[in-house]
């Protein structure tokens, strides 16, 4: 396993009215936590967005410093 910590993306295989979400991966943040998530985009306003959303908390974050795709399906 490897951290992914460029500008690379989860592939998007759901979409919604507006946005879309990938298959869950993992997330390391920057005060060293791990966490499974699934990773958010769409455009709201005629404008891009994206966020890393956070299942157990049910709310998003912001302080991702790599992701992995190692969850199996």
């Amino acid at each position: 396993m490897s951290w992914i910590t460029d500008e690379r993306r989860p592939e998007i295989i759901e979409t919604f009215d507006g946005w879309g979400k990938s298959k869950r991966v993992i997330i390391l943040l920057e005060n060293g936590e791990v966490f499974v998530a699934e990773f958010n985009s769409g455009i709201e306003e005629g404008k891009p967005w994206e966020q890393w959303y956070l299942l157990c908390f049910d709310d998003a974050v912001e302080t991702i410093i790599g992701w992995c795709d190692c969850i199996p399906d």
